[in-house]
């Protein structure tokens, strides 16, 4: 009676493995759907950095200029620092405007003063 049972649970096992192969494949593909889809913070911080780059440009300091990283990433802190303070996403783009274009000139003297000094 022990070696008819044997047979019987191997061919029960790939049962088995065959039905969770395919909610394997759906779990792999979520975790895939999810990567590419943005989430909310990562939405916020690619809209901030879309901000601060239109503000530079707007006070003359566009990409090619040799100070842009630098006042680009200190304005994006600046501006992200500011904006946590907000309890809700409501007007979220124009407090990200306001802040950038508040701070967007001490910002660029400050990092033209700092590199003007080396």
């Amino acid at each position: 009676m022990t070696d008819p049972s044997i047979p019987v649970l191997s061919s029960e096992t790939p049962k088995v493995t065959t039905k969770a192969s395919p909610g394997q494949k759906s779990v792999h593909e979520s975790k895939g759907l999810r990567q590419i889809k943005e989430s909310r913070s990562q939405k916020h911080t690619r809209i901030l950095k879309e901000v601060v780059t239109e503000t530079l440009r707007k006070h003359s300091v566009t990409e090619a200029h040799e100070c842009f990283a630098a006042c680009s990433q200190r304005l994006f802190e600046i501006s992200k620092f500011y904006l946590k303070d907000l309890k809700t996403s409501r007007g979220l783009f124009e407090e990200m405007k306001k802040t950038a274009n508040n701070n967007a000139a001490q910002v660029i003297e400050w990092v033209l003063e700092k590199t003007s000094k080396k």
